[in-house]
């Protein structure tokens, strides 16, 4: 039984060129290079989930992410995987998978169609950036040194040697007249020797006449006594994003959106109560007494003083005596 995984854009399509098949009895999801189906998103772990087929079912397990492995708002356990619909969206970091068991045609190469996944990704976002991902070719050594070469066409076999036909025609007289062939393909640069006499290395490793392989980020390939490197946009910022650390998603982004909720019903419409009856007012406060003393009750105070004091000084003649 095969596997099918697409992944999805944000209106929940799938996404241009972004189909993976494969079969197996396990299939690991992540960021990683190691993982069969490979997504360049920094909120996805490195190895974030797997499926096991077991008797014709699929088994979704989380590999203990740093934002969780979701099925509808169901978040996977670890330690008790999840057996899936025979088509079901997985949610793994911000990437959301529809995976559908049955009978397909498998990816012939796993390793090669997973990394095609990403750089087809990659290529998506940093194309939408305005940044031109066209790989190039550079000699670094050799009578073709500094010389370059563009590979503009997708999916076409470029063809390298002394052949004055070909598509980068070299000097080296240590090359072949075919020597090896280049072919982009999702992104992707692939080799292959052409039988030539003194074999081309990608490497140390010696490349294969019968299969294509993979120009990995940052290798070197020889050609008879040259030295050739590729500017890769591409294979450089798929390298970055899986050097990065996991992006924890806060929580208001790890959760898919409710549904708006249903507008309340307005109570029937009664009557108005009556209203209460209004209080009366309460009467003023009665005026303060003026403290202020009148004209006659000064005058008897001012007579009082006197006659006070003519008495205290009548006493103290008295005393003296």
């Amino acid at each position: 039984m095969a596997v099918r995984f697409e992944v999805l854009d944000e209106a929940g399509e799938p996404r241009e060129d972004a189909c993976l098949v494969l079969d197996g009895t396990r299939i690991l999801i992540g960021r990683g290079p190691a993982c069969d189906v490979r997504l360049p998103e920094v909120s996805v772990s490195l190895r974030h989930a797997s499926i096991e087929v077991t008797g014709g079912r699929l088994q979704l397990r989380d590999e203990r992410s740093t934002n969780g492995t979701f099925v509808g708002k169901e978040r996977v356990r670890p330690v008790a995987p999840l057996t899936l619909e025979k088509s079901s969206i997985v949610r793994v970091g911000r990437v959301r998978l529809r995976v559908t068991s049955g009978t397909f045609a498998v990816d012939p190469e796993p390793s090669i169609a997973a990394r095609q996944l990403a750089y087809s990704l990659v290529a998506e976002a940093l194309t939408a950036h305005g940044v031109d991902v066209t790989p190039v070719l550079r000699c670094t050594l050799g009578e073709d040194e500094r010389t370059t070469w563009r590979l503009e066409e997708e999916g076409r076999a470029y063809r390298a040697g002394r052949d004055e036909n070909a598509d980068f025609v070299l000097t080296d007289q240590d090359c072949s007249r075919d020597q090896t062939q280049l072919t982009r393909r999702g992104g992707m640069v692939l080799l292959r020797d052409l039988h030539s006499k003194n074999a081309t290395l990608l490497g140390e490793v010696e490349i294969s006449a019968k299969r294509d392989v993979p120009w990995k980020h940052g290798a070197t390939l020889t050609m008879g006594h040259s030295t050739f490197v590729l500017d890769d946009p591409l294979g450089k910022a798929l390298a970055t994003i899986e050097g990065e650390p996991d992006q924890i998603l806060p929580d208001d982004e790890n959760v898919d959106p409710e549904p708006p909720p249903a507008a309340k019903e307005e109570p029937p419409a009664s009557a108005p109560p009556e209203p209460a009856p209004k209080k009366r007012a309460a009467p003023p406060a009665p005026a303060a007494p003026e403290l202020a003393p009148t004209r006659a009750e000064m005058a008897i105070l001012v007579t009082s003083l006197v006659v006070l004091g003519l008495s205290a000084l009548g006493l103290m003649l008295v005393l003296r005596r």
